[in-house]
């Protein structure tokens, strides 16, 4: 599959690494699977306000949405699923102290807290090492995702800290334009750093201001509701990592309870590193110098290799009389192609 920048992405790829690094094809896929009522009804019951239909489309950003909502959306997660209605006075106190008006807003259960606290753990990962590593407020613990619109008209990066959520749209008020580096038509502005993509203007934003905006708030970290668990995983495969995983698919992943994987699994060879892929083919030569011959073939061959022998004494006389039968050279030592051939000189 392809995302929007055209980066390919070989085989089947696991939900949170379509998360990572935003492959909304992976998304339109998921959006299909369960269909677009449910998604867009919990959309609005999280607090998007502006109309949405029930359409496939809508997981990639055909409908119309604000800052507003999107602020209200990611802080519903940050609260393990209670929403909280925006408001912009929370209280009124008269000249003489009397308060005239305060906020009786209440919150409101729309996600189960689980699911909520699992998005958040895969929206820290964007932030970590995904398309939104722009995004990063130093010693917080922050989530959020990046949001590129079709032809780069709209960028997006919402996110939250425990305490505080924020949205950044970075786009034209009068219309979809494209943010590109050179145009081709009236609809288009050039910029100076080209496309302008989610994660970069609006991670940018959101990151200096998060800085600034939650000084003066406690460092939290977010809050695990219960009924989750978490494994590190190969994130190729979502199995166990093991010992041979390269360091970076070895990643913490949170699940359900009773969710997490059990053990490892092979990992297709089209998704392999060239290392892990060198191992399918190459393997450590046994080293037989000092051995008779008979037990230097038979562990040669025990490992798949064949043998060629050489017999010839070696350079020093003295040994070469001592060790009659003996491997006194071989060649390769280290590694080879599984299936080849090892030469070994061998004293008359």
């Amino acid at each position: 599959v392809c995302n929007y920048s055209g980066e390919g992405h070989v085989g089947r790829l696991p939900l949170l690494e379509a998360t990572v690094n935003s492959v909304n094809v992976v998304f339109a896929q998921v959006m299909i699977a369960v269909t677009a009522g449910p998604v867009v009804e919990l959309a609005a019951d999280m607090g998007i306000g502006t109309p949405l239909s029930a359409d496939n489309a809508a997981v990639l950003g055909a409908v119309d949405v604000n800052p507003l909502g999107m602020a209200t959306v990611y802080a519903t997660f940050a609260a393990n699923g209670k929403k909280h209605d925006p408001v912009a006075i929370t209280e009124i106190v008269d000249a003489n102290g009397k308060v005239v008006y305060k906020d009786k807003s209440k919150s409101e259960q729309v996600m189960k807290p689980a699911a909520a606290y699992l998005t958040t753990t895969a929206l820290q990962q964007v932030v970590a090492r995904g398309t939104g590593t722009r995004a990063g407020a130093a010693g917080r613990s922050v989530a959020g995702k990046t949001g590129t619109a079709q032809a780069y008209r709209d960028a997006w990066f919402a996110g939250y800290a425990p305490n505080l959520a924020t949205a950044v749209w970075v786009g034209y008020p009068e219309g979809a334009i494209e943010m590109r580096s050179s145009c081709s038509t009236s609809a288009c502005r050039t910029t100076r750093i080209g496309e302008v993509t989610g994660g970069s203007w609006p991670a940018q934003i959101w990151g200096l201001y998060m800085k600034r905006a939650l000084s003066s708030y406690p460092v939290l970290g977010f809050s695990d509701p219960g009924g989750t668990t978490t494994a590190t995983i190969d994130s190729r495969t979502t199995c166990l990592a093991n010992a041979k995983t390269p360091s970076k698919y070895s990643v913490t992943a949170t699940f359900v309870a009773g969710a997490a994987p059990k053990k490892s699994c092979k990992v297709p060879d089209e998704l392999k590193t060239r290392g892990e892929r060198r191992e399918l083919t190459h393997s450590a030569v046994p080293y037989v110098v000092g051995r008779s011959e008979s037990e230097a073939v038979d562990r040669l061959e025990d490992e798949g290799f064949d043998v060629h022998v050489i017999t010839k004494k070696e350079p020093d006389k003295k040994k070469a009389q001592k060790n009659s039968g003996i491997v006194w050279q071989q060649d390769p030592s280290g590694e080879a192609r599984n299936g080849s051939t090892v030469t070994i000189w061998v004293n008359p």
